[in-house]
């Protein structure tokens, strides 16, 4: 995969798509302060432009951002510069023990390299209950096999000031993924840039993350929305608490 959310489609993110990391982020909150670990550190695997951490931090809370994007965490360095944040792969990351392991918006889902294997994430739920202090959780979400069931190959368009980006959603059954063909147009001084980004998502059956978290030491919430937030068809979040 030659780019992962370069800098046009960074931009484009930031500016056009960054209504779900603001919607969730009331419920990340709530359910935080309704727990007392003792521990003031949250890990933000996915962190993006920084729009959860900048809440986080203002919260009083350490905040540790990881995303493999350079261009994301130069919006969330701008955004949240009470954060740590590292250019990592969130599976290969080093984690301090922390309250709360984070992951918003289909993040865990994202194979940004070409050898990524679904598997990968289960091997990740171990080591992120490791990291949590007692009375600590895991909040996610995925997109499931469902939204392969439910949903057919589409084209569509958004755009926004100095910006449009056209995007293909291939969904597969079959492969068990979901794959985005995207085509950025940002406006740079007089001229339109154009930049193309193809992102590949791995879909998991809602029973085998179930599964995966409570092997791995969690007990598990299936959420369908965060808050007021309502997930569309086939996508799912997960609330896993250290036993």
């Amino acid at each position: 995969m030659s780019a992962f959310y370069a800098e046009d489609l960074a931009h484009i993110h930031d500016q056009g798509f960054g209504s779900f990391a603001q919607a969730a982020t009331p419920f990340v909150l709530r359910t935080l302060a309704s727990r007392a670990t003792g521990n003031p550190v949250v890990v933000e695997l996915g962190c993006g432009s920084g729009i959860t951490a900048t809440a986080l931090v203002q919260k009083g809370y350490s905040v540790l951002g990881v995303d493999t994007s350079a261009a994301m965490l130069e919006f969330a360095c701008k955004r949240a510069p009470g954060a740590e944040l590292r250019q990592a792969s969130v599976y290969d990351t080093e984690l301090p023990e922390c309250a709360a392991v984070l992951s918003i918006g289909e993040c865990l889902g994202y194979a940004p390299e070409s050898s990524s294997k679904r598997e990968q994430l289960f091997a990740l739920f171990p080591k992120l209950q490791r990291a949590l202090a007692s009375g600590g959780f895991l909040l996610f979400d995925l997109l499931t096999t469902d939204h392969a069931r439910r949903v057919q190959p589409y084209q569509a368009f958004r755009e926004g000031k100095g910006w449009t980006v056209v995007f293909e959603i291939v969904p597969d059954l079959e492969k068990q993924e979901l794959i985005r063909r995207i085509i950025s147009f940002r406006l740079v001084g007089e001229h339109y840039r154009r930049s193309t980004e193809t992102h590949r998502i791995f879909l998991y059956e809602t029973a085998e993350i179930i599964q995966g978290l409570r092997v791995s030491g969690f007990q598990v919430q299936v959420l369908e929305g965060y808050g007021t937030l309502r997930f569309r068809e086939g996508h799912l979040g997960f609330l896993a608490e250290k036993l």
